[in-house]
């Protein structure tokens, strides 16, 4: 089969800190070519691990969009934490780069919503 590459990393806020508020939120891949999605659980320190076919099996090697999903939350009007584009592969503007060897050292920056 294909060779999978752990891939592993943090979710920041823009001012450098553990996004520790996304816990249990997730990050979510997609090839460019829209073929391969893969996601990762955000913990509670921020950091994820990334799942294509089996529990943090990691990704292939190419070119992945990405988005962040805030964690499910259980109101009827839910809060945004994070900036709504993040949560769009067309609009998040990360990217991810995987080679053929592990990454251990992807950060992901993203913004906290602005308070209405």
């Amino acid at each position: 089969g294909p060779k999978m590459q752990p891939v592993e990393g943090k979710v920041v806020w823009d001012d450098g800190s553990p996004a520790v508020e996304m816990a249990g939120g997730t990050v979510v891949c997609e090839s460019a070519d829209g073929k391969l999605g893969a996601r990762g659980e955000i913990k509670p320190d921020g950091t994820f691990r990334m799942s294509t076919y089996k529990p943090e099996d990691g990704l292939m090697a190419g070119e992945y969009k990405v988005l962040v999903s805030q964690p499910p939350q259980k109101t009827e009007a839910p809060e945004y934490i994070v900036e709504k584009r993040f949560q769009n592969f067309a609009t998040s503007g990360l990217q991810l780069n995987v080679e053929s060897k592990p990454r251990k050292d992807v950060v992901l920056t993203i913004e906290r919503a602005q308070k209405k």
